[in-house]
Formats: C-alpha cells, structure tokens, sequence
C-alpha cells in the first residue's frame, strides 16, 4: 500500500501511469484503490496524526487525477472504498440498506468513473439498486462482473470469442496445451507437469528426468511431440505477423522435445548393454542432429522474442540454449573418448537414475515438473559466488 500524501507517492505514481500508457492507443485507464482498509492507520498516522480517512482518500485522488490528466486519460476506479468511507451505518460494500450523505458525496473529485464489481449475487433487483447507488456518486458506473458459467466452459462460445479479438483459431492455440499435457499426464495437467521444460533443459549426461519418462513413457513422448509439431506446423503455415513467430518457434520446440526428449535414456541403455557400435551412432549422428534442431529452436525463439519483446533477459535464454548445445558437445565427446578407448568408464552413465520428485507419481498423473531452470540442469550448484 503507497504512503498517500507523500511526493515520492506521486513521482512514483505519476511514472507507472507515463510507462503503462505510453505504448497504448487507448486513453482508458483503472486506477485500481480498492480494497484499502488500512488507509491513514499505518504509517501515515504516525507521520501526520489521525485524520478522517475520507479526506485522505480524497485528496490521494485529487493527485492522481491531476497525473491523469496530464497525459489525456480517462481513469475508472473501484467504488468499494467510497462504499465504506461514505456509510452512515458502519455496513459492508453490499450493504442495500447503506445511505450516502449528499455534502460528502459532493466533496468526491470529479471526472473519474466509478466500477462496481459483483461476482456473487443472483438478484436482478440487488444490481439494480445498486447500480443506482452508483449512479449517485455522480457519473454512469462501469460494471465489472464474475463469467458465470457454473463451472462449465461453453467451448463454441470461447472459440468465436478468441477468433473476434484475435482473428485466429482457438483449436491452434490450444495445440500449445500439448507440450506438457503429454501421455502420462492427466487431463488438464492438474499436477503442474512440465515435460517441454524440463526434457529441453536437462543435460544428456546427468539426466535427472531420465527415470520419469522410461518404459512406454519413452516411446509414448517421442511419438506425441512429432505429431504435436506436424499440428504447429499447419497452423504457422496459416498465420502471419506475431501469431506465426509464435507457431514457428512451438514448432520447432516440440521437433527438438521429440529428438533429445529421451536421448539421454538411449545413450544409458546402450552404453549400460555395451553397445559400441550403438554408442558411436549416438554420438556421430545422432546427437550432431540433436544439437543442430537445438539451434534452430534458439534461433525461432529469438525471432519470436525480438519481435515481441525488448531485447532485455534474452541474454539469459541464450545462456540456457548455450549450455544445452555445450552439453551436447560434450556428450558427444564423452561417448567417443568412450569407444575409441581413451577412457575405460562414462561415470555420468552408472549412477543410478532416481525420480526427480519424491512424491511422483500421482496415481496416473507420472511425469514429473520442476519450475527451476538451475535444478533441472544439473543436481550441482549451478551459481553460488
């Protein structure tokens, strides 16, 4: 909650408004004060003593209208805090029996619109009434309201609604739900799995993941993200602008899952069976074409980034891509050290393979998640100092 009253409140204040409506067209804006219960009773009572909090509330908006008004906005408001401060009786916001005072509902800054948010009535009399209670703070109120859909999505409806504002296919869009709601995972991936992240970023050698994604899960992935990638590939060859950088680049990302997605399995297997001549396929093909789809999916995503987004933080993604195809380097590397017999043993390839996740699996939801780039990576300290 900002100090009200504070000039470092409105310097702030007055530098979000220039930096959210500068790239945008519209000149509408929320202001947002909702919900400030501890208004005047923390800081701001030590520093200037009690005072009503009515007027706090009023000047603050006095001040953000004058930073609104510099730049030509419109601003909206939730009502709910003049909802408390303008009760007589003492009640809660949706209080039908609550009663304004005309002199301080005079006193409220003007050219501000109110919005009165309702997710929970199912009276058509009570919005009625207290729209008009709305209307009596002095403008039309917007009102901002709960998706009533009991529980269900009606998926046409969504469907035309996603192709009016964005004119493309909700179906496409939705193919992106299939990187990670994989075979092994349960519908809608209530579990959080996060296959495309984690069989992108864990190393070949160590392969914390590897024992997550063995048995039928091992043919099963491959399978699902070739065919996930053939359904991007239709929809980037039917968009344009941003929407087919986006397919473009979830393309390629579900080509290089269903390459190096279980790559780390086949070099354990065969070199764990003592399969030379597998162990040099590996490593002389098949690793070298891992490593090349790597790159293009580096190369899609940055197109997609720079076409997006401020150049900022893709350093770190080409640090994580790095690594991968360094990685891959060495995996490469190690296997033929490994049957042209510079050295006798792969380490990295005997330690037992471990569930990453303790609690895993979950009934029929097996593959695992982890959020953290670092402890996918590799089970050592990736930065301490």
């Amino acid at each position: 909650m900002l100090l009200a009253g504070s000039e470092a409140t409105y310097r702030f204040i007055a530098d979000m408004i220039a930096a959210v409506s500068k790239p945008l067209r519209s000149k509408r804006i929320h202001i947002g004060m909702d919900e400030a219960f501890g208004l005047g009773l923390g800081r701001y009572l030590f520093k200037h003593g009690f005072r009503e909090r009515f007027d706090i509330m009023n000047d603050h908006l006095w001040r953000v209208l004058e930073i609104t008004a510099k730049h030509g906005l419109k601003p909206m408001m939730w009502s709910d805090m003049y909802f408390h401060l303008l009760m007589n009786n003492g009640g809660h916001y949706y209080d039908l029996d609550l009663e304004f005072s005309g002199d301080a509902v005079a006193r409220i800054p003007k050219g501000v619109q109110f919005v009165y948010w309702d997710y929970y009535h199912d009276d058509q009399r009570f919005y009625e009434s207290f729209l008009d209670k709305h209307r009596a703070l002095g403008s039309d109120p917007v009102f901002a309201e709960h998706g009533y859909t009991d529980g269900e999505v009606d998926e046409t409806a969504l469907a035309e609604r996603f192709r009016l504002c964005t004119g493309q296919q909700l179906d496409d869009y939705w193919q992106l739900t299939y990187l990670d709601e994989t075979p092994g995972v349960t519908k809608n991936n209530m579990h959080s799995s996060n296959a495309s992240k984690f069989l992108l970023w864990q190393d070949t050698l160590i392969g914390l993941f590897d024992k997550d994604v063995e048995g039928e899960l091992g043919t099963a992935l491959p399978a699902h993200y070739v065919k996930l990638a053939e359904r991007l590939a239709a929809a980037e060859s039917q968009a344009a602008g941003t929407h087919k950088l986006v397919f473009g680049f979830y393309a390629k990302l579900a080509e290089t899952l269903a390459m190096k997605g279980t790559l780390g399995q086949q070099v354990t297997v065969a070199y764990r069976a003592q399969e030379q001549e597998r162990l040099r396929h590996l490593a002389e093909i098949i690793i070298p074409r891992v490593r090349a789809q790597v790159d293009l999916t580096r190369k899609a995503h940055r197109l997609l980034w720079m076409g997006t987004s401020k150049p900022f933080g893709w350093e770190v993604l080409d640090i994580r891509y790095g690594g991968v195809l360094a990685r891959l380097q060495s995996a490469e590397e190690r296997l033929l050290d490994y049957v042209e017999g510079r050295v006798d043993r792969l380490e990295e390839l005997e330690v037992e393979r471990l569930p990453f996740n303790a609690n895993d699996p979950v009934g029929e939801h097996r593959v695992s998640h982890s959020p953290f780039f670092h402890r996918i990576a590799t089970g050592a300290v990736l930065s301490a100092i």
